[in-house]
């Protein structure tokens, strides 16, 4: 494993392990639920947590970054032409769905690559020094994650309702 082979550098540099993974490891609203992908990331984040306990009295931070909705460019294929991004499609395919995660966003609006960046790059750096064992959430809140089922909206299951306009 990468954590493994690294570890003998990262104990002399004192570094620090940032893993990238994703609101789909944490949330159950989506048909993504029960995937590979979704095991695979909230996989990510267990070994995560496991290894800064193990690498942190070693002087090794590990953090986690969750990045909530991304609004990322559409891509240039080889030919030319272009593809748009899954957000883009999305508002286009379902925009009623589209709306309903933008909703669920805290900040009422998608996230930027450049943001999820920065934080990354403020948890590599040593503003961060004493950070270990961070899940940190972009642009999603706790509630926002593990939506509880009765945040769907009764008329359209698909519709997230955010969390502050539900009722106990």
């Amino acid at each position: 494993m990468l954590l493994n082979a690294s570890r003998p550098y990262l104990e002399k540099t004192s570094g620090s392990i940032i893993v990238v993974s994703s609101s789909a490891g944490f949330e159950t609203r989506f048909d993504a639920a029960g995937s590979p992908y979704t095991t695979f990331k909230h996989a990510q984040a267990t070994l995560a947590k496991d290894y800064a306990r193990k690498l942190g009295p070693l002087g090794i931070r590990i953090n986690s970054v969750i990045p909530g909705p991304i609004e990322a460019p559409g891509k240039v294929l080889p030919d030319g032409s272009r593809r748009p991004s899954r957000i883009q499609m999305l508002r286009e395919t379902n925009p009623e769905f589209a709306q309903g995660l933008l909703d669920a966003v805290p900040l009422r609006r998608f996230g930027t690559a450049e943001e999820v960046a920065n934080v990354v790059v403020f948890l590599a750096s040593s503003l961060a020094g004493y950070v270990l064992w961070c899940e940190c959430l972009c642009g999603w809140s706790n509630d926002n994650i593990l939506v509880k089922p009765s945040c769907r909206s009764e008329t359209n299951p698909a519709r997230i309702v955010p969390q502050s306009n539900v009722r106990a």
